[in-house]
């Protein structure tokens, strides 16, 4: 059976406690993750959105989710919201109905997800938490714990990734007092941008691999709110790709170097193109192919053989019409006669160059012999 790439975004931006109102809510970005994920052309993703829903809503949702995962299945749970830590240092993830003293029977507990997540048979899942935190205890009462969150260390295990845009307490309630401050995260809107524009594309593979993803946006971030800092923790094999950069363009060295005057600098250009195929995506693969059976018509004849020899590895059946570059009438078939007349004069230039290696070796045999 065919893989499945699944995501299930959880966004509370509206609480019924009266504290939790008081705090500088998540940015609604949510909704445009979800609307990126399930793209097809980007990413793909099956995607379920809870907003404002209870804990038992949201609860049962994840078990639903996990349980249902098979082993090579792609899984990305995301929250956007509100964290609570208690006085003993445990964390919950406020929902819609969650109240700071009864956080056990009202909040979703990170134990709660690192248990679902551990019965779930896929080796890649990703966790994502844009979460601002806070400390909760009643009145009176000192915290035992410090304003830490811990959150990588609360979500450890194998075949997991987890990504989260802060790791530490910004608020803090004694009772209904409340102090601190916070700002509003740019953590999830960095990663809109970053999948949307394929900004996060950093080796330009036409690929969007989770760890570019979390580089990308962990600079932006820290660059224009330095004392926020995103973190992150993984234990998985392999490389997870979240989505495809459909705005891939030619890398800049390679694009100037096959717009060269020079010949050699085109040659050149012919060989970065190899090694572009072979570690891009279909998008790059085809753009590559592109430029290569255009090349065919170069006026250096080096140039020509060496971009004639490898689409002849590359894509070794007759080019498709998309590949005859300049030819609109009968474009497979004029392709093809151009590739043959191509390898062709190759094959004369090699001839001739195998002749005048013999004519050499017979003339320096004849002066040995004078």
């Amino acid at each position: 059976m065919a893989t499945k790439r699944r995501a299930l975004i959880v966004a509370t931006y509206n609480y019924k406690d009266t504290g939790l109102r008081q705090l500088k809510a998540p940015a609604h970005d949510a909704e445009a993750l979800a609307e990126t994920l399930r793209d097809e052309e980007i990413a793909g993703f099956d995607v379920n959105v809870l907003l404002d829903e209870p804990n038992h809503v949201v609860g049962e949702a994840i078990g639903d989710f996990y349980g249902s995962c098979r082993r090579d299945d792609l899984t990305v749970l995301y929250f956007s919201g509100h964290g609570l830590k208690d006085d003993a240092g445990r964390l919950y993830l406020a929902m819609t109905n969650t109240r700071r003293n009864s956080l056990l029977f009202t909040g979703l507990s990170a134990a709660q997800i690192n248990d679902a997540m551990d019965t779930c048979s896929s080796r890649r899942k990703v966790l994502i938490l844009d979460c601002c935190y806070s400390g909760a205890f009643p009145a009176g009462w000192t915290a035992k714990a410090d304003s830490s969150v811990q959150t990588l260390e609360r979500f450890q295990g194998k075949g997991r990734v987890v990504l989260t845009a802060s790791d530490a307490t910004q608020y803090s309630f004694e009772g209904d007092d409340i102090s601190g401050s916070g700002a509003q995260s740019l953590f999830t809107r960095y990663l809109v941008e970053a999948i949307r524009t394929g900004a996060a594309d950093l080796d330009a593979d036409g690929d969007i691999a989770l760890d570019e993803l979390y580089n990308y946006v962990r600079d932006r971030v820290i660059e224009e709110m330095p004392q926020q800092r995103p973190k992150k923790q993984e234990d998985v094999d392999g490389r997870i790709v979240i989505a495809r950069n459909v705005h891939w363009e030619m890398p800049l060295h390679l694009r100037s170097g096959l717009q060269s005057d020079l010949a050699v600098q085109r040659l050149a250009a012919v060989k970065g193109l190899a090694d572009l195929h072979r570690r891009g995506n279909e998008i790059v693969r085809n753009s590559v192919e592109r430029e290569l059976a255009a090349l065919i018509h170069d006026d250096s004849r080096s140039v020509s053989a060496e971009a004639v020899a490898l689409l002849s590895r590359l894509a070794p059946q007759p080019l498709p019409q998309t590949l005859s570059v300049g030819h609109e009438e009968g474009g497979l078939q004029q392709a093809e006669q151009v590739r043959r007349e191509a390898e062709a004069q190759a094959a004369r230039e090699a001839q001739a160059r195998e002749a005048e290696q013999v004519r050499r070796e017979a003339e320096a045999q004849a002066a040995r012999e004078a």
